[in-house]
């Protein structure tokens, strides 16, 4: 027997930092597990994080793709393979970020 599947899909511009339980998401969730609960179906909660092409990574942190390749080859850009392509998590990329802006600021660090 094949499950039947049902989606609830909160968007994350909906959510805020720190929620009150009274707002609509969380009743709206509360409301999709309890029904689910009743009629015994199982709920399971997944993230997912959006990704990137090199050609994007690139872009967004100021290199080429070629570039973003080698560090990925390298090991030091994670990234996922799907297929024979690379997809570079939103948190690798934040990773990233942080780790050029500290290597500028030690650059740096004796000039100011």
């Amino acid at each position: 027997m094949t499950p039947i599947q049902t989606e609830l899909t909160i968007p994350p511009a909906t959510v805020q930092m720190n929620p009150s339980y009274e707002s609509d998401w969380v009743r709206a969730l509360y409301r999709f597990v309890t029904d689910a609960c009743k009629t015994g179906q199982t709920v399971r909660l997944t993230l997912e994080q959006r990704t990137f092409t090199p050609s994007e990574a690139g872009q967004l942190l100021g290199v080429s793709r070629s570039t973003v390749q080698r560090e990925i080859a390298s090991g030091r850009i994670k990234a996922v393979k799907h297929g024979s392509r690379y997809r570079i998590p939103e948190s690798e990329i934040a990773r990233l970020r942080r780790t050029i802006q500290d290597d500028i600021a030690e650059m740096f660090a004796n000039d100011f």
